[in-house]
């Protein structure tokens, strides 16, 4: 993939998170969880400002991701959302070796789980999908402390209209 459309394909993440947290901060309640790791989010602060990190393209690196989550943790963010790439390719001994790794790293500090065009290329090529297997959600939304956050899988190059319905839904139900 070019360096140009990875830069993109984050970009336009992070601005779904902005426009998440910006443009929808009067919460109504709880919606669906997506994939995370590690314990639940932790209470929402009341009417304060709170923090939360967002990163991507580890590859697998249990240095980095640790090295990552530790100073989210020291500048109080209450939560982490890795955008894809956490894997060099999508198969059985990439997840373990991640997921083993990764578990004793988000202990007391939630970490959520996009998929990445890595997560979807199978190691003789093409398009595979065992994400599914080792993280419950490809897409989702969550609530915290009153922003709506969606997350929306575009690994494949294309946004679906199941996950842009899911979406609506979801942000219907945020309002209501």
């Amino acid at each position: 993939m070019p360096a140009w459309k990875k830069t993109a394909t984050v970009l336009w993440c992070l601005l779904l998170l902005a426009l998440a947290v910006h443009a929808l901060a009067a919460s109504r309640g709880p919606v669906d969880l997506a994939g995370r790791m590690g314990p639940p989010l932790p209470p929402a602060p009341d009417g304060s400002a709170f923090s939360f990190a967002v990163f991507g393209d580890t590859h697998s690196g249990r240095v980095t991701l640790r090295e990552i989550l530790t100073k989210a943790r020291e500048r109080g963010c209450a939560f982490s959302i890795l955008l894809g790439d956490f894997v060099e390719r999508d198969d059985d001994f990439e997840y373990r070796y991640f997921m083993d790794r990764a578990r004793p790293l988000v202990a007391g500090h939630p970490l959520f789980l996009v998929r990445g065009n890595h997560e979807t290329m199978a190691p003789g090529g093409g398009f595979s999908d065992r994400f599914e297997h080792y993280v419950p959600r490809t897409d989702g939304a969550f609530t915290y402390a009153g922003c709506l956050f969606l997350i929306l899988d575009d690994s494949s190059g294309v946004l679906g209209e199941d996950a842009l319905a899911r979406a609506r839904t979801a942000l219907a139900a945020f309002r209501a």
